[in-house]
């Protein structure tokens, strides 16, 4: 899951500093709950960017679900606090997509940090760029795992580069409660 905000250069330059870090600690917590909730964990901040990493494992296979709800829950999150006067709340855009990534430890003599590698962590990102403020983008693999659980809208595919074939995604605009779909 890669969440990040949509204008960040337009809304920090019309801010004070310490107003940006406010706005910005607000979002960074109310995403950091939000993804744990969900059963994720925050791999990383980077700049206005939050990246949550969601592991598959045998007490917990539906990672990919789960990445789904906590993107929907954080946007509802964030509208509904939206009304404490905080802009940067609605600015967000997210992506999420899946794969196989290398899980590890960054271990240097300066620092030892969980790592995360793959192709899925660039396709999240690029699916957060595609977004608009307020929105998700799923990939294709994910509304395959997700589909009776979900109403979304596909996206015309788009070429992308490092891709032989256009590649398809989709704006995610409910996920039922239930999980099961509608027929």
């Amino acid at each position: 899951l890669f969440a990040g905000v949509k204008g960040f250069k337009i809304y920090a330059d019309t801010r004070e500093p310490g107003q940006v870090m406010l706005d910005m600690s607000g979002y960074h917590a109310l995403a950091t709950e939000t993804i744990t909730r969900f059963g994720g964990e925050v791999d990383k901040f980077v700049g206005d960017a939050v990246i949550g990493v969601f592991q598959r494992t045998v007490l917990s296979p539906d990672h990919i679900e789960r990445a789904v709800r906590s993107a929907a829950a954080l946007q509802e999150s964030l509208r509904r606090a939206a009304g404490d006067g905080n802009p940067l709340y609605s600015l967000i855009g997210i992506g999420i997509s899946s794969g196989v990534a290398l899980a590890g430890r960054l271990d240097t003599k300066e620092c030892r940090e969980p790592l995360y590698i793959g192709e899925s962590f660039k396709s999240a990102y690029l699916l957060h760029a595609m977004s608009a403020p307020g929105e998700i983008l799923i990939s294709r693999d994910v509304f395959q795992v997700v589909e009776g659980s979900v109403l979304v809208e596909p996206l015309p595919p788009r070429e992308m580069m490092e891709r032989t074939e256009p590649w398809e995604n989709f704006r995610l605009l409910q996920v039922r409660d239930d999980g099961k779909s509608d027929a």
